[in-house]
């Protein structure tokens, strides 16, 4: 088996792809699924190790993240069809796994014994390892987003025109949550309610209902509740527009971007290949959400499981929350000190073959990070990848959003910037007036809000939040994908 030092030789240092806050629970089910090959074997039928590590709130991959999409690829050039594949796979697994979750959440688990838990959380801990290494279909994305830009790069609006190709055929969880948004806020507005407490029971009841259903989508990783009823009436009261007209755009959009697609498809002379690779693409931007919504959605599932076992164990649910997996199936003691200090930070690694270093000593996660990964620097020109033109140039105030509780900090106008959005980031981005990340590319959450709010977008810039700061005032010009300075309090 080849050593760490191997793989750094080989492929380099890592480098972070994600910038979000996770638990240690949450990182050592994703960093278990990324170590074991078994796994890239039974979701992506390829033998594949891809370096991942968490420290100072990033996911950190290395080079060899990228390099899986030409794998992936390089199989569909063999073998016709083997992405969607590939995709029905997950999606099937995902279908499993979201049922045994659910049974889970209706479960009583008070009456059962502490060793009954345990055994329906290693269960559970089993196939969420498998079903994690999902994630890594984000890659798919680079060979596929290379190869339509090669096709649209003589036509007359180019990024405009790879939006067109790339938009999904299928609604996600967070265009479908919207859409009946739309209609509530229209019952809202109809009868002229302004104020939570004027609510009359069958609009609250609605919101019930829309919780119910959508409300896990502000859960992401487990460590918040869903939306509460006030939290859903302040949403609706601060999109503007009229609701109305926003529904019958919402149903008109995907009806007008297949035609565009079909008119686009016909002006450049797409041949089979072309009409086949599109349809990857549609499919990929619908699946990246997906599979990142079901890991939410389906962790959402067993809080009421690990409230129990914790309660047994004497510890909060967030306490439980950064505990390892070994830690709660062999219920080994962690003390409250210990717990804290994962609460600040932690390194959760594999740099090798079945092997995961993990440490919340502050000098061995400086030892490892100095060791296997870099920082991006803060650069004078923020530029990217144009996701959605939009109106084109816009001007506004520098948010920057890093994690969740960033989000009060959007106002009407703003332009929101952010490592990468996700589902939960939904009610600031119907504020903000664009949108700019350091990740992503055309598939990637942020692209896909823009075209259906259709707000200027750039994203995979890499250092927009370094380079930036909060109250700058920027022009932002979609179409060549650059962010100017125009002033710095």
């Amino acid at each position: 088996m080849k050593d760490a030092n191997y793989y750094l030789t080989k492929n380099g240092i890592l480098k972070p792809v994600v910038t979000r806050k996770y638990t240690t629970l949450m990182s050592d089910l994703f960093m278990t699924s990324y170590a074991e090959l078994v796994h890239y074997k039974k979701l992506f039928f390829v033998d594949y190790y891809n370096r991942t590590g968490y420290l100072d709130g990033k996911y950190y991959y290395g080079k060899e993240a990228a390099i899986f999409g030409d794998v992936i690829i390089t199989e569909e050039d063999k073998e016709d069809g083997f992405i969607m594949k590939v995709f029905s796979t997950i999606y099937d697994y995902g279908e499993k796994l979201l049922s045994f979750s659910e049974e889970l959440k209706v479960t009583d688990h008070s009456i059962k014994t502490t060793k009954e838990l345990v055994d329906e959380f290693k269960r559970f801990s089993e196939m969420y390892i498998t079903y994690s290494i999902s994630l890594m279909g984000y890659n798919i994305q680079f060979p596929i987003e290379k190869r339509l830009k090669e096709i649209v790069k003589n036509s007359k609006n180019p990024n405009e025109n790879l939006s067109i190709l790339s938009f999904p055929k299928k609604d996600n969880f967070a265009t479908l949550e919207q859409y009946n948004l739309f209609k509530i806020g229209s019952l809202i507005r109809e009868q002229n309610i302004c104020k939570f407490e004027e609510l009359n029971v069958p609009i609250l009841e609605k919101i019930q209902q829309h919780i119910k259903k959508f409300g896990w989508i502000n859960t992401r990783g487990g460590q918040a509740d869903p939306w509460n009823e006030e939290e859903i009436f302040e949403r609706i009261i601060h999109i503007e527009g009229n609701f109305s007209q926003k529904l019958i755009e919402f149903k008109n959009h995907k009806i007008e971007s297949q035609e565009k697609t079909e008119k686009l498809l016909k002006e450049l002379n797409a041949d089979e290949n072309t009409i086949k690779l599109v349809e990857i693409a549609k499919e990929l931007v619908y699946f990246r959400t997906y599979r990142s919504d079901y890991l939410t959605k389906i962790f959402s599932n067993i809080k009421p499981l690990l409230e129990e076992i914790a309660k047994r164990r004497n510890l909060t649910y967030k306490e439980i929350l950064y505990l390892r997996i070994e830690e709660i199936i062999k219920e080994i003691i962690v003390e409250k000190e210990e717990i804290e200090r994962r609460t600040i930070n932690y390194v959760l690694m594999t740099l090798e073959p079945k092997k995961i270093v993990f440490s919340s000593d502050p000098k061995i996660i400086k030892e490892i990070k100095d060791k296997y990964c870099e920082d991006p620097k803060p650069t004078s020109e923020v530029k990217g990848r144009s996701a959605f033109i939009g109106h084109g140039k816009i001007k506004g105030r520098v948010k920057i959003v890093i994690n969740k509780s960033d989000l009060i900090k959007i106002d009407t106008g703003d332009i929101m910037v952010s490592p990468m959005t996700t589902p939960d980031f939904v009610m600031a981005m119907e504020k903000a007036a664009a949108f700019i990340t350091d990740e992503g590319g055309i598939t990637c959450h942020a692209a896909i809000v823009a075209r259906e709010m259709k707000k200027p977008c750039i994203v995979g810039t890499q250092t927009a939040t370094l380079s930036l700061k909060d109250n700058d005032l920027v022009e932002v010009d979609a179409e060549k994908g650059i962010v100017t300075i125009l002033k710095r309090d």
